[in-house]
């Protein structure tokens, strides 16, 4: 891994930058440095925006020091090819943290193509949600990075809810149900050996819920059924009616 004073550090913003579908404008008002300094650091004049400077910009695309932030859920969009993955991969992962990265795979629709990406941060984790967009002439493939555990799921992960805590409980919602299928596979043990849990606690709940399989699925319907529009009042009434 690189360090937060390496030369290619402008790089990995500037990929970062493009993957948050940011602007300059917007990386601007979020850091209140320059939009003409910005363009020209971005570009490799890194003289020109203080150190102090550079670690608000790269915490603000998601960055603390090396490493990609556990406290927000990045949503990135590579379009055309996985070069600025590769490059932020690359800066962020160690190669210990690229075997037991989680990719989970949504259905394609036929364009783009959607993921979840869960990667050891030691006790905690970071979560990408992750979409793929063709170009005319180029069809981005996650399958070249050449890392990770992947996970087929039946949803598209296209629709996400707009409030951060609901999309935190999604994505844990997704991520858990995985893990607890992947135990229950026939190579289950050899590739949680690769997979590194967040935390003690969170993987004793996981693979020791007295429920099973069908409470994860139960959550995971739930919050579907809630994403969709439904409020928990109706949902209450409606469950009340049936049982």
């Amino acid at each position: 891994m690189s360090t937060i004073s390496s030369p290619k550090i402008y790089e990995v913003a500037a990929a970062l930058t493009r993957l948050r579908v940011e602007t300059l404008s917007s990386l601007s008002a979020a850091t209140d440095v320059r939009t003409a300094n910005l363009s020209v650091w971005l570009r490799g004049r890194e003289q020109v925006i203080s150190e102090k400077r550079v670690v608000a910009v790269m915490h603000h695309l998601g960055l603390k020091g090396n490493a990609l932030r556990y406290d927000q859920i990045h949503k990135w969009t590579a379009t055309g090819s996985i070069k600025d993955l590769r490059t932020v991969f690359e800066f962020c992962l160690s190669p210990t943290q690229k075997q037991q990265t989680l990719i989970l795979q949504g259905t394609e629709d036929g364009l783009s193509s959607h993921y979840i990406l869960r990667i050891p941060l030691g006790e905690h984790a970071a979560h990408i949600i992750l979409a793929l967009e063709p170009t005319p002439t180029e069809v981005p493939a996650l399958t070249s990075l050449e890392f990770g555990q992947v996970f087929k799921c039946a949803d598209s992960f296209k629709v996400w809810p707009s409030k951060d805590e609901e999309l935190k409980q999604a994505i844990s919602f997704y991520c858990d149900d995985a893990i607890l299928k992947i135990t229950k596979s026939a190579n289950g043990p050899e590739i949680m050996k690769m997979i590194e849990s967040v935390s003690a606690h969170q993987t004793s709940t996981v693979l020791h819920d007295p429920c099973g399989d069908d409470f994860s699925k139960l959550k995971i319907q739930l919050s579907r059924i809630l994403d969709s529009g439904v409020s928990p009042e109706e949902l209450a009434l409606k469950l009340s009616t049936l049982y």
